[in-house]
């Protein structure tokens, strides 16, 4: 069974990154995912993801929807 992090994200380029920190430095014995879920964020923080964690799947809104909402 694979664990599936997933992340809500809407202009959060302080928070979020020191969130898939937290996971990738934990102790998990199981296969896991981190999937986040960008809500049309107007910041850099997609692109801060990208580059320092790109294992993460990223899915984002083409408008703002609210942040657990996702089409794709």
């Amino acid at each position: 069974m694979k664990l599936s992090f997933i992340i809500p994200n809407y202009n959060k380029s302080h928070t979020v990154p020191k969130t898939l920190e937290s996971i990738h430095n934990s102790v998990i014995k199981q296969k896991y995912e981190v999937i986040l879920i960008d809500d049309n964020s107007e910041d850099k923080s997609v692109n801060i993801i990208r580059k320092k964690f790109p294992e993460t799947k990223i899915l984002m809104n083409k408008i703002r929807q609210g942040a657990a909402y996702s089409r794709n």
